[in-house]
């Protein structure tokens, strides 16, 4: 039964005044606070600053202030401002299942008088939610080489009918696939998304290029071993001969082809194509031949190089899927040493002797082009070619009879500068506008010094106190590669990556090694 107290129904306040013995008395009544009871209800979850409710009384006669207070509370668990704002007391929770209603008696108060009023309040049950699903991967970064492939494993928990979906923000660069297998497709970053419910995590993945690089491997004088570097990592070329070498590395998807040339059975030279380390021989090795270079197109191999005729004569050769084509006449040596293929036009470029001297050659689609005039010897070593511009490196005997780095654009020769001692070019790429050529220049100490050309300008990739040369140059993204050679301090052959400039030893210094090709992908 609810029961409201009356604390003082009414004051009577009895004032006299003594100036005038006639006067009547005069009386003040105060009335009390009108409050009634007050239900509430709240979540069991509430928190000690969330208000429950609001208490409110009435002082209609006097408007008097009114402020509020708890006269009995349940357990200490209940506060009330003076204003009527019922919470929880600090630290104090709800629970349900322990109580489904509380009761207290609050009184209001007008600084004279107060009534008491009954509030209760209702507990509120709440269902606890499930538990939020988690996932976790076991990297949070990945740095691959393209074409490679890793799996990355997820952790979850909570994940009862739920599944995961796997995202990668840059599919160029990297992919991945529903169980979490991701590949690298080229250089970049990406980041991998794995998402359960509405939780997800991720990945980074830096996908490098991988860099091959071709050479020789010579332990002992006249015995060499094709040789191939992927990443650092060697890998002997197998061939049936104790002597082979390397010229030209091409990759096409996951193929890599390499082009070179082994020794057979009676000691004849055999242009040979090994491709995944499995060889090919080109001639039928009854005369020297010699592969220099092998470029892959729209599923199409090409090798150049030369291999002697019946008259002992090297004849300039293109081998197009294994078919031999003649570039030159045979009645002169002639020699091929590389080819670029752009918008269907096949460019080579080698030497072709006139009977004097050896003359710096382009052939375009089997058109032979003599870039040099032949007036003094010549050789065209590499060539590269950039939308209707047809760029070949190599050297030429000055009158002073020194060689000298060449490149010659659309025809017109360009002596790269060097210390006047001698130079030659090897290898030339075409990147964004700039012109990068790879060779040697001689110092004023007869030094060789392994040397990238800018546009034209000299960098020197060698300290210039042993001999170097920088062989084949290749640029990826902002990254400069130059592949070449340098004597040690034990005077060895040592094989060797410069990465913008930075020195990196792809042989351990102990055995002669050459490199002689390089390529990025």
């Amino acid at each position: 039964m609810k029961i409201r107290k009356l604390l003082w129904g009414t004051l009577a306040v009895t004032v006299l005044w003594a100036c005038d013995p006639n006067e009547p008395v005069s009386t003040y009544v105060n009335t009390a606070p009108v409050v009634k009871d007050h239900s509430f209800s709240a979540k069991e979850d509430i928190s000690d600053t969330q208000i429950i409710g609001t208490v409110t009384a009435k002082d209609e006669v006097d408007h008097d202030k009114i402020t509020f207070s708890i006269r009995t509370n349940d357990d200490d668990l209940f506060e009330i401002s003076p204003s009527g704002n019922l919470s929880l007391a600090q630290g104090k929770h709800l629970d349900f299942e322990t109580a489904e209603e509380h009761t207290i008696t609050i009184m209001a108060h007008d600084g004279i008088v107060g009534r008491y009023a009954e509030v209760t309040i209702a507990v509120e049950d709440v269902e606890p939610e499930p538990d939020s699903p988690t996932i976790t991967l076991n990297k949070e970064s990945l740095e691959l080489y393209t074409m490679n492939t890793e799996t990355l494993t997820a952790t979850v928990t909570n994940a009862e009918g739920l599944e995961i979906v796997w995202t990668s923000d840059n599919e160029e660069v990297a992919t991945v696939d529903e169980t979490g297998n991701v590949t690298a497709v080229e250089p970049g970053t990406a980041t991998i998304t794995a998402k359960l419910g509405k939780t997800t995590t991720t990945c980074t993945v830096v996908v490098n290029p991988n860099v091959y690089v071709a050479g020789t491997i010579e332990p002992i004088y006249d015995v060499s071993e094709a040789t191939y570097w992927k990443n650092g990592m060697g890998q002997e070329l197998p061939d049936e001969s104790i002597t082979s070498s390397t010229k030209s590395i091409y990759v096409d998807g996951t193929d890599v082809y390499v082009a070179g040339y082994h020794k057979n059975a009676n000691d004849v030279w055999v242009a040979t194509l090994w491709k995944n380390e499995v060889p090919q021989e080109l001639s039928d090795g009854t005369k020297n031949s010699y592969a220099q270079s092998v470029v892959v197109k729209d599923s199409n191999i090409y090798v150049a190089g030369m291999k002697k005729n019946a008259n002992d004569q090297f004849v300039a050769t293109l081998w197009i899927n294994g078919e031999a084509q003649a570039l030159s006449d045979g009645n002169t040596h002639a020699f091929a040493n590389s080819i670029y293929i752009n918008q269907g036009d096949l460019y080579v470029v080698g030497i072709v002797n006139n009977g004097t001297n050896s003359v710096a050659t382009l052939w375009k689609n089997g058109i032979a082009t003599d870039l040099s005039g032949g007036l003094s010897s010549s050789i065209a070593n590499s060539v590269y070619v950039d939308g209707s511009d047809v760029y070949v490196v190599g050297y030429q005997k000055n009158v002073n009879d020194i060689w000298e780095a060449t490149l010659w654009k659309n025809g017109l020769a360009e002596k790269l500068p060097d210390q006047n001692a001698g130079s030659e070019a090897g290898s030339i790429f075409i990147k964004a506008n700039n012109v990068y050529v790879s060779g040697y220049v001689r110092n004023a100490s007869n030094i060789l010094v392994a040397t990238l050309w800018l546009n034209g300008n000299p960098i020197a990739l060698s300290d210039g106190t042993a001999n170097a040369h920088a062989a084949s140059v290749y640029v990826d993204g902002d990254n400069v590669y130059v592949a070449g050679y340098l004597k040690n301090i034990n005077d060895i052959w040592t094989a060797t990556l410069w990465k913008n400039g930075v020195a990196e030893y792809l042989s351990d210094g102990t055995i002669d090694t050459y490199v002689s090709s390089l390529f990025v992908k």
